[in-house]
């Protein structure tokens, strides 16, 4: 440019600003013309549609040229606003107007004023792009039919077990077969296909919605053909859950379309025109490097998830009426299919299931730990054909309530299977098996709808989540503050308006978005290390010998050699966000069967009443006890026996219940002799033998279990029934009122001693009879032949753990399905019930009304004398499934489980008392016992919902635990395994509760690291800006481009590294951190450092 050219002003409305003016009101008249396009287009009928047993709504859309130019013509106009910004700051380093010629030199101010109007321009209509982008995308598309659209918006109001509601959008591309006869929609891992007669994209199934019935199942016993086979390929997809897994751009693109990354973007682009480039990049490349962090971390754990939702294997199919050996992707509904005992295998990639299938000839055990978090192989049993009950072989069999019994379930891995008549297996497979026809697969599997409730379920809500915008507000009014006292010496020309942006803009780190992520992934990172020296202990006890080296173990294996509380243990986290919200935990619920006590159980003798007269108060008869003079026999012996549905595998090795395995132990150890199936027993000394010719599982609802037997000696049938004695009792109706009170009231006493009680019954029938009745007809007018008592010892480390939990204010109570007498004696052992609290009892004797009984003296004591500082002492309460309910429905249970205020401590001023209910000494609910899986996750909601609001954690080993799991803010499966599971966030593979103490102690860490981080850069960023300030003020300086790297590349991420590093106090401290970023302590930290 000659030297002799005047320097000049370009004004606003020179023709290169008033063309871009011109442009920006074209977009914005053609998207209101659009608007008013799509709302004249949108079709009468046919637009919409309603999938009401999903709740999900779907509305069709198609894609127009006008609506792509429109999109395309704004998009292009955005970038070439930073375009525009690119030229002027590179116009300004050189000297030259880069937007044609101007016939003079252009002044500072001619640049400055067009950068901040493209700046400010382009950063608010990103802003604007941002928080309308769903309606944006729908904008661009026109409304039409159903039928003919290209993109379906699909809408989902969602309730999960919790009863939490979400709602779920998203725009999905219809895809379509080649010839275009079939349509589908990919939402939330389901496929939707489209179906003319209702008008709408649907799941297809074969069977009834709430789940197939026995009549349906046994309709599929013949297999399906090949070509209804291919038809529903065709239609529904292949057998497998494509979660999915974004590409590393596309996850970046999406992690950048945030407003935090468009502020860095806008922070960057200032120095870049202050000529302090290098600065910009600096900037540029933090900001992509805290995206590039996110995003890889997020992808690793949908890559987790992915390869847990992947089956790959081989199963036997039945099609066209031969069996055929097929890949496990092209199974389809109503399939016949086999397993066989030689799939089973000790390796994890063999033996895996792929489906959920009922099973209709034959049994099976599985491993379901990675499903369930339950450690023990759970049996499968053959679903009664609609022969054996026809009154209910059109009731729907739902997966998920007691027919789970008669279901394998995708995701669990198969360990034996038998049963089936060899004639009806595949013939080249030479060996045992079952038959089972598939009722769901993909993402209708149990596996599927567990991994939707992970991706797309209500998100955790944390307090921090919602304050971290309110902590960017308050920086950018502070911002804002600095802005006008800078401004306001310099009279608010462009140059110190420039200079501030630069100066406050700063005090927003780029490394804000990953502060809190740092903590968090390295205490993830030592939970799965564990130490190297960890000691490896079963979870399963398989005989006497192996039980007395897990108890040694026990005793060795709570800390690190450097006193560490747990630190030799390891614990998998599935989501690490949750760990920040774990270090809050003030309320823990615990399991008590494998929780608290161990798994196994030991079989302690009989009660026996056949020969008891009212007169005489029955006694206890042990088990094993040297020079004992009695001994268990006659028909209770029997019972004992024969009363099982124990499984045989890998030849030797029994599976089933630990009280049926117990029983079996105790009936050989007695002298009875079984054959290799179990089914056919011999008495001692060579006695006749026994036939066990039908079984009935465990019934949850009915709470009893029975096989028919028969004495081969005399041809004579019986029927022994076993199960909760209260349930038992209740079906013994030929017994007298004084020997069924003392029955109870004995039931009771060994139950509060700790003992697990069942009783056992039995009645004669005739072999037809045996064969032919419905099971509640085999099941009545019992005898009863006395009690069994087995012993759930304690785990010796389980009243350690207890207290270092209270003392690091964590309240504890426990919800068990056993009784609420066993569970009132492990509580008081373990210190869940605190030394020297008396123990009431709830109960519901009538409906609608609740009974209180003292458990020492059984004194009924009325509900008024404890509720006002527990009549004078310290008292816990203890509350059965039924009064649980009675409280619920008659809206009493929260002042029964929260601080009533009645409390000397709830005097104290909130400094001094610790958070949540560890500190109150209110007459409350400490023990939920005979609790159904569904109660215990009312339980959880209970204490995580207002008025309470408390951040609940739940400790169990899975199976009836699974959704009381998932629903607490942090649960911990004691599930054997330490890798990613369904069944809880957390995961070890230890049977030691000190594993939790190990995950609250790293939680709490995360939280201090992670909250410490987030603070320095607040603080530093607030210091730097008020720096910066006074520096040019006072001084009219700034800082060289060297600095601000050194400040933003080199002390900035190393010091947050430092800060991310500590490891775990060794052991809780007595309050859990503050877990605000506005509380009082962060707060003041934050004023003192800055006063500092």
């Amino acid at each position: 440019m000659a030297a002799d050219q005047e320097i000049g002003d370009v004004p606003l409305y020179a023709p290169f600003y008033l063309c871009n003016y011109c442009i920006f009101v074209i977009i914005i008249l053609l998207h209101f013309s659009k608007l008013l396009l799509n709302k004249k287009a949108r079709p009468a009928h046919g637009h919409t549609a309603a999938l009401e047993s999903e709740g999900i709504t779907e509305l069709g859309y198609r894609r127009t040229l006008l609506g792509t130019a429109i999109q395309v013509l704004a998009i292009a106009w955005m970038i070439w606003m930073e375009v525009g910004m690119l030229l002027l700051a590179i116009g300004n380093y050189y000297g030259f107007w880069p937007f044609g010629r101007v016939g003079f030199t252009p002044s500072w101010d001619s640049y400055t004023s067009g950068f901040l109007i493209a700046w400010v321009a382009s950063t608010f209509l990103l802003m604007i792009s941002i928080r309308f982008s769903k309606t944006l995308g729908l904008l661009y598309l026109e409304p039409c039919e159903l039928r003919v659209a290209d993109h379906v918006m699909m809408r989902s109001h969602n309730v999960d077990e919790c009863g939490t509601t979400s709602d779920h959008a998203e725009l999905c591309t219809v895809k379509s077969t080649a010839g275009g006869s079939i349509r589908w929609v990919a939402y939330q891992l389901s496929r939707y296909s489209w179906v003319d007669e209702v008008g709408l994209f649907t799941s297809v199934s074969i069977f009834n919605s709430e789940g197939p019935t026995a009549k349906e199942v046994f309709a599929g016993q013949g297999g399906r053909s090949s070509t209804e086979a291919a038809e529903f390929l065709t239609i529904d997809g292949k057998n497998e859950i494509d979660v999915p897994v974004p590409s590393f751009l596309t996850a970046l693109g999406n992690e950048l379309f945030n407003y935090f990354y468009v502020y860095q973007l806008a922070a960057a682009w200032l120095p870049v025109f202050w000529e302090y480039i290098t600065y910009g990049v600096v900037l540029i490349i933090l900001s992509l490097a805290s995206a590039v962090a996110k995003v890889c971390t997020e992808r690793r754990q949908r890559f987790e998830l992915r390869d847990m939702a992947r089956v790959t294997g081989e199963v036997w199919v039945k099609r066209d009426d031969a069996w055929r050996r097929l890949t496990s992707d092209l199974l389809v509904q109503g399939d016949l299919i086999a397993l066989m005992d030689d799939d089973a295998d000790d390796s994890d990639d063999v033996g895996q299931l792929s489906v959920d299938a009922m099973i209709i000839s034959g049994s099976a055990v599985c491993d379901e730990s990675l499903l369930t978090g339950e450690t023990m192989p759970i049996q499968k049993f053959e679903v009664p054909s609609p022969k054996d009950e026809p009154e209910v072989m059109d009731i729907p069999r739902n997966p998920g309530t007691e027919n789970k019994k008669h279901y394998v379930f995708a995701g669990t891995k198969l360990l034996s299977a038998s049963g089936a008549p060899q004639a009806d297996l595949p013939s080249a497979s030479g060996g045992k098996g079952c038959l089972l026809v598939v009722t769901h697969r993909a993402s209708d599997s149990l596996r599927g709808r567990l991994l939707r409730t992970l991706l797309f379920g209500a998100p955790v809500s944390a307090t921090w989540v919602r304050e971290i915008w309110t902590v960017l507000i308050i920086l950018f009014v502070l911002g804002i503050i600095d802005f006008i006292i800078l401004n306001a010496k310099y009279a608010f020309n462009l140059g110190s308006i420039l200079n501030a942006c630069t100066a406050v803009i700063g005090m927003i780190s780029p490394l804000l978005s990953i502060a809190i992520l740092g903590g968090q992934l390295a205490s993830a990172a030592r939970l799965r290390a564990g130490n190297n020296k960890k000691r490896r202990i079963p979870l399963v006890w398989r005989c006497r010998s192996k039980r007395i080296e897990t108890e040694e173990a026990f005793k060795s294996c709570d800390d690190d050699e450097e006193g560490d509380v747990g630190g030799n243990l390891r614990v998998y986290c599935r989501d690490v966000a949750r760990l920040t919200l774990t270090g809050r935990v003030t309320q823990m619920c615990f399991d008590k069967t494998g929780t608290l006590t161990k798994t196994g159980l030991d079989f302690l003798g009989v009660v026996q009443f056949e020969e008891a007269d009212s007169s005489v108060l029955p006694h206890l008869v042990y088990f094993g006890r040297r020079n004992q003079k009695e001994r268990i026999s006659g028909p209770i012996a029997a019972g004992l026996a024969l009363t099982h549905t124990v499984s045989v595998i890998s030849g030797n090795e029994l599976v089933g219940s630990q009280v049926e395995l117990r029983m079996i132990e105790a009936a050989k150890a007695l002298g009875w002799q079984y054959d290799s199936d179990l089914k056919t027993v011999r008495e001692p000394n060579d006695g006749p033998h026994w036939k066990v010719n039908k079984q009935h599982t465990f019934d949850h609802h009915s709470m009893t279990m029975s096989v028919v037997a028969t004495d081969e000696a005399n041809g004579k049938c019986f029927v022994f029934c076993k199960g909760s004695h209260e349930a038992i009792l209740d079906r013994c109706v030929s017994i007298g009122d004084a020997l069924r009170s003392k029955a109870m009231l004995i039931a009771e006493k060994y139950a509060s001693e700790g003992c697990y009680v069942l009783a056992i019954a039995a009645r004669p029938v005739t072999s037809d009879e045996g064969m032919t009745l419905p099971r509640h007809e085999l099941e009545d007018e019992l005898e009863l032949l006395g009690l069994l008592l087995f012993r759930n010892e304690v785990k010796p480390d389980s009243a350690r753990y207890v207290d270092v939990l209270r003392t690091g204010g964590v309240d504890n109570v426990m919800i068990t399905g056993d009784s609420v007498y066993n569970g009132a004696a492990v509580a008081r052992k373990v210190g869940i019930i605190p030394h020297g609290y008396r123990v009431l009892i709830g109960d519901v004797v009538n409906p609608g009304e609740v009974q209180w009984t003292d458990l020492d003296t059984q004194e009924e004591v009325d509900e008024a004398t404890f509720l006002d500082k527990g009549g004078g002492e310290p008292t816990s309460l203890c509350v059965t499934g039924a009064c649980f309910s009675e409280l619920t429905h008659e809206d009493r249970l929260i002042s029964l489980i929260g601080c009533r205020g009645t409390c000397d401590n709830s005097q104290l001023r909130p400094g001094v008392r610790r958070p949540g209910l560890v500190d109150c000494t209110c007459a409350r609910i400490r023990v939920f016992g005979r609790m159904t899986p569904h109660q215990k996750v009312s339980v959880i909601t209970a204490y995580s919902r207002p008025p309470l609001n408390l951040i609940t954690g739940m400790c169990g080993d899975g199976g009836n635990d699974s959704g009381a799991l998932r629903a607490a803010a942090a649960g911990l499966a004691l599930s054997g395994r330490v890798e990613a599971s369904v069944a809880a966030p957390f995961s070890t593979d230890s049977p030691s509760i000190g594993s939790l103490v190990l995950l609250l102690r790293e939680a709490r860490a995360s939280m201090c690291t992670s909250f410490g981080s987030y603070r320095f850069l607040v603080v530093r960023g607030v210091i730097g800006s008020i720096g910066k300030m006074i520096l040019m003020l006072y001084a009219g300086a700034y800082l060289t481009p060297f600095g601000f790297i050194y400040q933003d590349l080199v002390m900035n991420p190393l010091l947050l590294w430092a800060l991310s590093m500590p490891k775990p106090a060794k052991t809780l401290a007595r309050v859990p951190p503050e877990g605000s970023l506005l509380g009082p302590m962060m707060v003041m930290a934050a004023s003192l450092t800055q006063r500092w």
